[in-house]
C-alpha cells in the first residue's frame, strides 16, 4: 500500500483502493519501497523490528515527488488475530 495525498498520488501499478487501517496495525512503512515479502507474517515481523516506523506526516514529507512509499499493514482476520 502507499499513504497518498494530493501532492503524493504515485502508487505500485495501477489498482488502487482505499484502505483504513489502525496505526497498530501498520508494520513497516517507508518513503520508498522496501521490497517487503507479504506472503511471510514472520519475514515481516523480522522486518518491522529493523526500522523506525514514521508518522503519516513524516513519511509524506521523505516521500519524493514522482516516486511511490510502501506502508504494510497486518489485517485482522475471522478469529480476531493479527
Amino acid at each position: 500500500m502507499s499513504l497518498i495525498d494530493q501532492e503524493h498520488t504515485r502508487t505500485w501499478r495501477k489498482g488502487r483502493i482505499i484502505v483504513e487501517a489502525p496505526e497498530v496495525n501498520i508494520a513497516i512503512n517507508y518513503p520508498t519501497d522496501t521490497g517487503s515479502l507479504n506472503s511471510s507474517k514472520e519475514f515481516l515481523k523480522r522486518q518491522t523490528q529493523k526500522r523506525t516506523r514514521l508518522s503519516g506526516d513524516e513519511l509524506l514529507q521523505s516521500t519524493l515527488s514522482g516516486v511511490y512509499n510502501e506502508v504494510v499493514a497486518f489485517a485482522r482476520v475471522e478469529n480476531g488475530e493479527t
